[in-house]
């Protein structure tokens, strides 16, 4: 991963409630901002929806002054378990406040891209402290805005609210009730992963009801690697939206089976499904919405999408 510059910023003087923080892509097409940690940075780091907890690279804590204790939570990866230190601080991005544990990542090569200082998670981009009550996640435009009013925000015209599907252990998790090839599962939005990726009670389901299944090597932020297994997927609807011709990672993550039992199907819903999409969270009343913030070109359309069939983005259509 290769960060550019990135900037935070109020909106203006004349809009006092509403905060817009800049995000920049990495070389594998995730997002990024700066945050401030105990007033000192920026430091770079990736924004990751299905991280319970933010974390920083095992140098952060001495840039900080800061002495990590040893193994107090254990990371729950897409492969693997690993215990890690962790210390207290308060974290700042923009309109986003928090103040609580950080987690260290002992593996280096967790993340890939040395410029890159950790990852941002729900602590920070759902907490209290932050009193907004909208929190907006404009893949569209590189943006992440916070505001008590809807009226603040662009929101594209074709969005509709859909409540958060409580998971097992309620985390504050970004999850909708999903369809995919007509089975019903939850489907967890995950910023920090380019893919989908299906537990095994989902990919088992998946399986009865016809689809392929092949393997595909991967790495998780542990530094893990191993051959998963995939399959070729049609339609998955939820929160409104409708994807088409997918392919998801089949494989029962640890981070997954933290959340929910083993026969509950579930789908990771990676970036691969949000290009120029825009996630709303309202954090008063639980419900989410995901929308296009533009509208479909007519020609070269995919499937009837409403959205421009360019690269990347063919797995993408939305709901007429």
């Amino acid at each position: 991963m290769l960060l550019s510059c990135f900037a935070s910023a109020h909106a203006s003087d004349a809009d006092p409630n509403r905060h817009v923080i800049v995000m920049d892509q990495t070389v594998d097409r995730l997002w990024a901002v700066n945050v401030m940690i105990d007033g000192q940075g920026p430091f770079r780091m990736i924004v990751d929806t299905a991280a319970a907890i933010s974390s920083v690279r095992d140098t952060v804590p001495a840039q900080l002054g800061h002495m990590a204790q040893a193994d107090q939570y254990m990371v729950h990866g897409l492969l693997g378990v690993e215990a890690a230190p962790a210390f207290t601080a308060t974290t700042h991005a923009g309109g986003l406040s928090s103040n609580g544990p950080l987690l260290v990542l002992n593996d280096r090569d967790a993340i890939r891209d040395p410029s890159v200082d950790g990852l941002i998670g729900l602590d920070l981009l759902t907490s209290q402290v932050s009193d907004r009550r909208y929190l907006m996640l404009d893949f569209n435009r590189g943006l992440i805005e916070t505001s008590d009013d809807l009226r603040d925000l662009k929101l594209p015209r074709n969005m509709k609210w859909t409540r958060q599907t409580k998971t097992g252990r309620d985390l504050g998790f970004l999850s909708i009730p999903i369809t995919i090839e007509g089975r019903k599962a939850i489907g967890l939005i995950d910023t920090g992963i380019n893919f989908a990726v299906a537990n095994e009670a989902l990919g088992t389901a998946l399986k009865k009801r016809g689809s392929q299944i092949s393997t595909t090597p991967f790495v998780d932020v542990n530094g893990e690697e191993r051959m998963l297994k995939s399959a070729r997927v049609g339609t998955i609807r939820g929160a409104r939206m409708v994807w088409a011709g997918s392919t998801i990672m089949i494989h029962d993550a640890p981070a997954v089976r933290k959340l929910v039992d083993a026969d509950q199907p579930v789908l990771l819903i990676g970036l691969q499904h949000l290009r120029k999409m825009v996630v709303v969270v309202d954090r008063a009343q639980h419900k989410l919405a995901i929308g296009a913030d533009r509208e479909m070109y007519t020609r070269e359309s995919c499937t009837g999408s409403r959205i421009a069939c360019n690269s990347g983005m063919k797995s993408i259509i939305t709901k007429n």
